[in-house]
């Protein structure tokens, strides 16, 4: 299962979601709103006003991090149309992201509650898509778990132990967090199971990381994934030398290319998570994998490396390629697709 993170107000800061509101137009209907209820602009408070988004009050601040999540999962939703509907998780001020997102709120009483607002029941509506708080592992199945949901938001839980064992009472295979920075999955990494992947579409270190991420199509993308590994083998430093390893990792550089070049590997995430591409992912990774030993890196080592790798792209490679934790050959398991929900 893919479960959608939605931060709450620890991801505000000035400047949040410029890039995306200067290259897409999903910001349009979350903009209006924020404007009628606020007074204000997102331009003003968020992006343009260093001053004026430091002084803002909490309550826009809430408001702000609101739109501009919902506009980063327009974006991803349009760019990686996923086979089935994920589960939309929020944390604080982030449960409001989700139901609005799920459709299970109306935008405009989404950003009155971050203003200040008390919710009423009126305004919840059911929804097919699953909605459930970070912070308590509850699936919001009825407008009374979702009244009851906001009405307990309240600073942002700081156990991440507890918010990681969550995310697996909850069934999440591979989890994303949506919105502006990276604030919830870079404080779960270390809990979380090994075998589950955890990304981030933006980074606040690294705006450019959310444009590269949708341009290039990084996500559930098994054309993506050859492309990397062949771009592992130029990067990575030989530490063994020798004419041996270095024509065994010239011999993988060929087949790497091959293999780009004669299969119709797919963009798309449905084909990606249909299993029907395993023997060629199964290729790419042992590939990889060689790549490393070659020269000279540990099994840990390159453990790390699949795991960026998953991170990076939200493929399970290491379960698709039948590794597990540990990068060891061996049988490699065959699966009717690669998520089991």
């Amino acid at each position: 299962m893919i479960g959608i993170l939605f931060p709450g107000d620890r991801a505000y800061r000035p400047g949040i979601g410029r890039e995306l509101h200067e290259n897409f137009s999903v910001l349009g209907p979350y903009e209006t709103e924020f404007s009628l209820q606020t007074g204000s602009t997102l331009a003003d408070t968020v992006w343009y006003s260093e001053a004026t988004a430091a002084g803002s009050s909490a309550g826009a601040k809430s408001a702000a991090v609101l739109a501009i999540s919902c506009g980063f999962y327009q974006t991803f939703m349009a760019t990686f149309p996923l086979p089935s509907p994920p589960v939309l998780i929020g944390t604080g001020t982030g449960v409001l992201a989700a139901l609005v997102s799920a459709g299970a709120l109306e935008l405009s009483h989404g950003v009155a509650i971050a203003l200040g607002a008390t919710a009423q029941k009126s305004w919840f509506q059911p929804t097919d898509i699953a909605v459930a708080s970070l912070d308590d592992a509850v699936v919001l199945r009825d407008t009374d778990d979702m009244l009851r949901a906001v009405n307990a938001i309240g600073a942002e839980d700081d156990d991440s132990q507890l918010q990681a064992d969550a995310l697996t009472r909850l069934g999440v295979e591979i989890a994303l967090e949506i919105g502006p920075g990276d604030t919830i999955v870079s404080r779960l990494r270390p809990h979380v199971a090994d075998t589950m992947i955890t990304g981030a579409l933006d980074t606040s270190v690294n705006a450019q990381n959310f444009l590269d991420t949708v341009a290039v199509q990084k996500y559930l993308n098994l054309r993506y994934l050859a492309e990397r590994a062949l771009g592992q083998l130029v990067g990575t430093r030989n530490r063994v030398g020798g004419t041996e390893g270095e024509d065994a990792v010239l011999v993988i550089g060929k087949r790497l290319r091959q293999l780009l070049a004669e299969q119709p590997l797919p963009t798309e995430p449905a084909e990606a998570l249909s299993g029907r591409w395993t023997d060629a992912v199964v290729t790419i990774i042992d590939l990889w994998v060689e790549n490393g030993r070659l020269k000279g890196y540990s099994p840990g080592e390159i453990t790390a490396s699949l795991r960026a790798l998953e991170n990076s792209t939200l493929l399970p490679v290491r379960f698709l390629a039948g590794y597990g934790a540990e990068p060891t050959s061996g049988h490699r398991k065959k699966e009717e697709g690669i998520l089991a929900h």
